[in-house]
């Protein structure tokens, strides 16, 4: 009872103390006990780099707060960043890390566990009750966007979880800082586990020194197996260790890049207080770069100068000490200019020995080393004249910071008023140009100034010319750029970041200002130059303006610099007559757009005006009638907004601006201020708060306009969400730009250009859009060049399951035609689990959606794994459902499923699956089956990626070509010609990653299907690059990862005639995870052919076939023409369809083989195109017995835990030779069984090989014989370089049903005397002409009965063309060159064979082989290893596979 009275008494106090300067305010303090939340909620970040770091303020009772930090930890910034869809949390910070608020803190003693949907859904102490001040406000940094910073990199990793204490881990993109043990200097936790990731600008290298280190020694254990720290030499766990420490002691490291990484860990025993380390930025040592350091200073930027030289820091003598040497030593540091240069130790004496003297920098110097000085380690000094600087950027710059009293007056020299390259400024008024103006500014210039003046004035900055690199594209300026700071430089909120031409002018709300200016290493122009003055907030009536918020100063609320602070307008009455002296006081233009309801968010200050009415003429604001200062009835949540026809929101066309009208407005109609005026009938964005209605382009059924900027916001009741259908789409098209450069309209989920894209587009087509919460938003853009007649979209709102109809979705894909399939159900979005998914599942689906027909049904969350609830399991439909949810299935919420398991689909309707002519292609390819997820693949990119080009003639180039190519790119292209031609592929420029085997960025060519077709070549590396293909199609694949990137490369094709009658695309083997198969000259297969797929999958994995496109002649019992497809190979396998006429159809293999043979006699009849069709590899789940294949032996697994359900263990299971017994692996029992082992029965018929086996299961000890005894029969088939595995069906037994695929491996050497002794190993191998050659060619297989057969030797100048220019040796078994003759072996499973270097070598100066060997049982005279030379092959349908295909070379002539 005495706990409980405290406990209220101090709640009396908190409330007294604490919550009563609020109410005191109008602010309401919500009650603890209170079970609902307040309404009206709404969460961001503040003061970061980006909208996803920052800190945490939440908009509560119309006003901004903060969240205070105690308890303050990772899952609480979880939560945050799950919120602001921003992805994960990087770090938690508390102490104001992103700066101090200015409004109430209204949350404190945040307690989530991580999964809470809203950060105030988390127990709290209360809205309105803490004990904090603004100095803990809690911060988050967040994995998400980092668009529009220069500065942050993308986080490397996804961190082990912070524990719930504070200061453990995180990413730190700062200059300098300091990382701790956890709850330093008191003993650290035990189990902790912190990693850090400190990354600096590129061109630096970080300096890590531990200033106090005392952790658990090891003993006698020189590896500190307890508890210790590892430093990185780059990203945490992923780079080489710079060391790894532990027990006590003074270390220092740097980094060789822009990275370092800490990673520390503590045991569960004794812990100690820990470390605290400093980490700074400094430029690296390459050649005289010796890093240097302040010490004693305020910061890292003011102090005693030491230099790092042999191994140890040591100090400069101030002997000619001067500002051109501390300029040198700030400008290296990065930290400004010059202030002072200091002597006799003005920063205390320092310890080490004495490096320089005598130094006399000129000020252009990079390092401090470059300076003329005496000489390392020569002087006349003692360490009381100790050299110091203070850099502009230091804290200290203003007032003097002494650590300790010198016993001499320091000489403190002042930086010149006149300083190009920043500085601290401190004067009534000057001007400021970039380093050289009028001239260039050099590369990689990097100045800050700090403008200062009396207290109770403030600073207007005027630019009067501004001349930099624009940044494109980008909006954020990554190339040159200046930054306006409101208060010191860098350290305070950012005014404006600008690059490109324009005239700008700001006024700071004190009376300090920070300038910095940047410039790369590429283009250089003119610069800028600015005057900046001194100003009293009143001087003549002429207050100072401002707009805040928008994307530039021509955008955003209105604000007025009024005694001495910044306050805002009030809506009421607000018009585009008072927009219109906004933005001419500010040399903006014309008004655009007159906003109100806080658009550009609500201001901090006091509301200055109200019922402002200007009539137009007015030279200021304030001299429109008003209220009077400071008189109002408003809140902050009616500040007033302005667009500017100057803003880039807002892009003038001639005398015509289109407003960019988003999430409120006074008008539905937005306001034209024109000379030639826009129809009335002009619909052109606006707020559309009504359950249903028709938004189109302007002047729609007519031409859009030239620059039309259109934003709509659609809004429904709470509880619903907005369907969107276009029912007319006809913009102008990307051409081969997949991202829409020209004109588009881009849908949002929730408030326009603020959430996540729903997809852009260009073009014609039919588009459906579901919004996940009651807010859509649609933007129209276009550009001045071709106009068409547009859109026209309805809009509903609906409810979640209205008459049984969901809506649904295709996420994570190209665009909204693919993707993981989610329904909304019962107020949110889940997921289809992927059991039983199959074809006609995703047909439903995609039917549904009107994407067309199915492509792929995928599973194992191939587009990435769902967030949501599973809704759906064991979905099986029939094919002629109108709903997916009308299928059968287990029912609603209801599954045995993780999100890893989520269904997908692709449409053909896709652009991941093109249309061309009748038929679907698909041009890009899924990365992985596995489970592995590939983040790259879930969005579509923002550049052009691939496509199907049908011209005779044409270029392709990389994506953003001749700019660099973005990382993770993935491109597929397909060119089509007439049929009758082939296609002619150079490559003008390749600029890529190089790398062996081209295995970080590629090109890879095939001759013909991409990802379908023999592969040609792949390539990373410069060179004029020529390629043929065999037939009128040519595959090209271009990848890309995810770190350095090239200008790429540049290609050029030609349509040639064919004169080679052979079919081509005609059969093979594919063993791409999916891909295409179709007649040859396909839609035009009018001539005879005979070919046959096989298709090969993983041991766990079937493969779904579907027809896309079918027209074959149509004759009895399919005579003349068919394709028939087979459950394996075609020889022993099931049947499992045979077809002609008009067929469309399915198939699913049961196991991981199927084949396709086509057969036509030829035809003349239009209907007749062939066929199309395309596979995907599945991957099936939970398997109790697999096979798989190899060259020497079957692999054979069997679950123990099966086993014991059907009353046997491990002892119990032997093959046909009781002695082979299986290995235990876990819960697996695996046999290896060798072809010539255990009992291993071979048998040959025609051209193929089987070897077969038996797992039997028999236990000696039962007295009752079981029901079923386990009998499984294994048998693997190769047929020349390929084998089906077989588990087929025994009377009585319990068995399993598979079927498997593998290849034989082969390889081809040359020798230097026929008796075979000697290899060579040279490469090149250099020979002499007419000198003779050997070769031995040799299968790797445990088998010793099988035969080696060279069927054909092509000589070839290039190792990717062995169809244009050629030499044959020997082709399908007949000797074409006369100097060709055979050696014998010893081994059967061996060929040797030799020929005369030949007249073909004298005209190019390296030679290639290509040679194609078969593979026969011995003995087999029936094969085709005995039958010699072919002068005609035989039908494909009879020899049923290829050879081994083996490359070797180059061979050169010796000069």
């Amino acid at each position: 009872m005495q706990k409980s009275r405290m406990g209220t008494i101090i709640h009396a106090l908190c409330y007294i103390f604490l919550v009563e300067p609020l109410l005191s305010s109008g602010f309401t303090v919500a009650s603890t006990n209170s079970i609902t939340e307040p309404d009206n909620l709404h969460m961001r970040l503040v003061g970061g780099w980006n909208r996803c770091s920052g800190r945490v303020e939440i908009y509560y009772q119309d006003v901004w707060g903060t969240v205070c930090d105690d308890i303050w930890d990772i899952d609480n910034a979880a939560v945050v960043c799950r919120q602001l869809n921003c992805g994960y949390a990087s770090a938690a910070h508390g102490s104001a890390y992103f700066g101090e608020g200015s409004g109430h803190i209204v949350l404190d003693d945040v307690r989530c566990t991580g999964s809470e949907q809203y950060l105030w859904q988390c127990p709290h102490a209360g809205w309105g009750y803490h004990n904090c001040g603004p100095h803990e406000d809690a911060s988050v940094i967040c994995s998400g966007s980092h668009e529009g910073t220069t500065d942050i990199y993308p986080v490397s990793q996804t961190y082990f979880s912070v524990p719930s204490y504070t200061g453990c881990g995180g990413l730190l993109m700062q200059h300098s800082g300091d990382i701790t043990s956890p709850f330093f200097p008191s003993s650290y936790p035990s189990n902790a586990r912190c990693i850090w990731e400190i990354r600096t600008s590129p061109g630096y290298i970080v300096q890590l020194t531990f200033q106090h280190f005392n952790l658990e020694n090891s003993g006698n254990n020189n590896y500190c197996p307890y508890d210790w720290v590892a430093i990185y030499d780059g990203i945490p766990e992923h780079s080489p260790l710079l060391g790894l420490i532990c027990g006590s002691g003074n270390y220092t490291f740097y980094s060789s890049s822009n990275i370092i990484g800490v990673e520390f860990i503590s045991d569960n025993s004794v812990e100690m207080n820990g470390f605290q380390a400093q980490f700074t930025s400094i430029y690296g040592n390459s050649s005289a770069n010796y890093p240097i350091r302040l010490v004693g200073g305020v910061d890292n930027c003011s102090g005693r100068v030491e230099i790092y030289y042999q191994n140890e820091w040591g100090t400069v003598c101030d002997d000619g000490w001067h500002i051109r040497n501390a300029e040198v030593v700030c400008r290296q540091l990065d930290c400004g200019s010059p202030v002072s240069a200091l002597s006799n130790a003005y920063f205390g004496q320092g310890f080490g020995s004495i490096i320089m003297d005598d130094v006399n920098c000129n000020g252009n110097e990079q390092f401090l080393s470059q300076c003329p000085h005496r000489g390392w380690l020569s002087h006349n000094c003692v360490h009381s004249e100790d050299a110091g600087v203070i850099c502009s950027a230091s804290i200290g710059a203003t007032s003097t910071v002494r650590p300790a009293t010198p016993s001499v007056q320091p000489n403190i020299t002042t930086v010149p008023s006149n300083t190009s390259c920043g500085g601290l400024l401190i004067q009534h008024s000057g001007v400021i140009t970039s380093p050289l103006y009028p001239n260039n500014y050099p590369p990689n210039a990097r100045c800050t100034w700090d403008i200062r003046t009396n207290p109770g004035y403030i600073v207007k900055l005027a630019f009067q010319t501004f001349n930099l690199e624009s940044g494109g594209s980008n909006s954020y300026c990554p190339y040159d750029w200046v930054a306006i700071y409101d208060g010191i430089p860098e350290y305070s909120s950012l005014l404006g970041k600008f690059c490109g031409s324009g005239n700008y002018t700001f006024y700071s709300s004190s009376n300090i200002m920070g300038v910095a200016f940047r410039s790369d290493s590429s283009v250089q122009l003119s610069g800028f130059q600015a005057v900046f003055t001194s100003i009293t907030s009143n001087s003549s009536g002429n207050y100072p303006l401002r707009l805040v918020g928008g994307m530039d100063q021509c955008a955003g609320r209105v604000e007025i610099y009024y005694q001495n602070a910044w306050g805002t307008v009030c809506d009421d009455g607000w018009n585009i007559r008072n927009a219109d002296i906004v933005c001419r006081q500010l040399k903006c233009g014309s008004a655009v757009s007159a906003l109100s309801n806080a658009y550009f968010g609500p201001g901090s200050g006091r509301i200055l005006l109200d019922d402002v009415i200007c009539n137009g003429t007015e030279q200021y604001l304030w001299e429109c009638p008003h209220r009077g200062w400071g008189n109002h009835d408003c809140s902050a949540s009616e500040d007033a907004g302005v667009i500017c026809s100057a803003s880039s929101q807002s892009p003038s066309w001639n005398h015509t601006v289109y407003t960019t009208t988003t999430p409120v407005y006074t008008t539905t109609t937005p306001v034209y201020t024109t000379t030639t005026p826009v129809p009335s009938n002009t619909s052109c964005g606006g707020l559309l708060i009504q359950q249903s209605g028709v938004i189109t382009s302007p002047s729609y059924p007519n031409n859009y306009p030239p620059y039309a900027r259109c934003t709509w916001d659609i809004r429904t009741n709470p509880g619903y969400i907005v369907k969107l259908a276009f029912q007319t789409f006809n913009l102008e098209s990307g051409g081969s730009n997949s991202y829409c450069p020209y004109d588009w309209v881009a849908i949002y989920d929730g408030i326009p250009e603020n959430s996540s894209l729903l997809g852009k587009f260009c073009g014609s087509g039919n588009y459906t859009f579901y919004s996940s919460s009651n807010i859509m938003g649609v933007e129209f853009r276009s550009d001045p060049i071709i106009q068409l007649s547009g859109f026209q979209a309805v809009f509903t709102s609906i409810t979640s399951n209205s008459s049984g109809n969901y809506p649904m979705r295709l996420a994570g894909g190209m665009d909204q035609c693919a993707g993981r399939v989610e329904i909304y159900y019962q107020n949110a979005w889940g997921t289809v689990c992927d059991d039983g998914w199959n074809i006609r599942n995703a047909d439903i689906v995609c039917r549904q959606l009107k994407c067309g027909s199915a492509v792929s049904a995928l599973s194992n969350a191939y587009f990435g794994p769902g967030s949501g609830r599973i809704l759906l399991d064991d979905v099986i439909c029939n094919g002629t459902e109108q709903y997916l949810w009308e299928c059968p299935h287990r029912g609603w919420g209801n599954h045995d499923c993780s999100a890893s398991e989520d269904a997908g689909v692709i449409c053909s309707a896709s652009s991941q699956s093109p249309s061309w002519n009748h038929t679907v292609y698909t041009t890009t390819t899924p990365v992985t089956f596995n489970t592995t997820w590939h983040q790259w693949s879930t969005t579509a990119p923002n550049y052009t990626c691939g496509g199907i080009l049908t011209n005779p003639t044409g270029l392709l180039s990389s994506p953003l070509y001749p700019g660099y190519y973005p990382n993770n790119a993935y491109c597929v292209w397909e060119i089509r010609v007439t049929p009758g031609h082939q296609l002619e592929l150079t490559f003008l420029q390749m600029d890529l990653e190089y790398a062996n085997n081209c295995v970080y960025d590629s090109v890879t060519i095939y001759d013909g299907l991409p990802l379908s077709s023999p592969q040609l070549d792949k390539i990373c590396i410069s060179a004029n690059h020529t390629y043929i293909s065999n037939s009128n199609i040519m595959g090209i694949v271009f990848r890309s990862d995810s770190s350095v990137q090239g200008n790429g490369f540049q290609a050029v094709y030609t349509s040639l005639q064919r004169n080679n009658s052979t079919p081509v695309n005609c059969g093979g083997i594919l063993t791409n995870p999916w891909g295409i198969i179709e007649s040859p000259s396909y839609p035009y297969s009018h001539n005879p052919a005979e070919c046959t797929w096989h298709i090969q999958a993983g041991s766990n994995q079937v493969i779904q076939i579907s027809f896309d496109d079918f027209a074959l002649e149509n004759s009895y019992s399919c005579a003349n023409a068919y394709v028939a497809v087979y459950d394996g190979s075609p020889l022993g396998s099931a049947l499992l369809g045979k077809f002609c006429g008009s067929y469309r159809r399915n198939f699913t293999s049961s196991s991981n083989s199927l084949s396709v043979v086509y057969f036509s006699r030829g035809s003349n009849d239009n209907f007749v195109r062939g066929f199309h069709s395309s596979y995907v590899f599945v991957t099936q789940n939970n398997q109790n017995v697999t096979l798989t294949c190899t060259t020497n032996y079957m692999e054979a697994r069997i679950s123990v835990w099966y086993l014991q359900s059907l009353g046997f263990s491990s002892s119990d299971i032997f093959l046909n030779d009781p002695q082979c017994r299986p290995q235990t692996y876990g819960s697996w029992l695996t046999f290896y069984i060798y072809y010539n082992q255990c009992g291993t029965l071979r048998q040959g018929e025609r051209d193929t090989i089987s070897y077969s086996n038996t797992i039997n299961g028999y236990n000696a000890n039962e007295i009752i014989e079981r029901s079923k005894k386990l009998s499984l029969n294994l048998q693997c088939q190769m047929y020349q370089n390929s084998m089906v595995e077989i588990m087929y069906h025994a009377n009585d037994v319990i068995q399993q049903n598979l079927t498997r695929y593998g290849l034989y491996n082969a390889g081809l050497a040359f020798y230097y005397n026929p008796s075979f002794t000697s290899p060579v190993y040279q490469y090149p191998y250099y020979v002499q002409l007419d000198q003779n050659l050997y070769l031995q060619a040799t299968l790797h297989s445990s088998d010793p009965d099988l035969i080696l057969f060279v069927d054909t030797c092509v000589a070839s100048p290039s190792s990717s063309d062995f169809v244009t220019r050629t030499y044959d040796i020997i082709r399908n078994g007949c000797v074409r060159d006369s100097t060709y003759s055979t050696y014998s072996s010893p081994y059967p499973y061996q060929a040797r064979f030799g020929f005369r270097a030949f007249g073909f070598l004298q005209n190019y100066s390296s030679v290639y082989l290509q040679c194609k060997l078969t593979v026969c049982q011995r003995y087999n005279y029936n094969s085709r290893c005995y039958q010699g030379c072919l002068a005609r092959r035989k039908r494909a349908a009879e020899q049923i596979h290829d050879q081994i295909t083996v490359s070797l070379g180059p061979f050169e002539r010796k000069n």
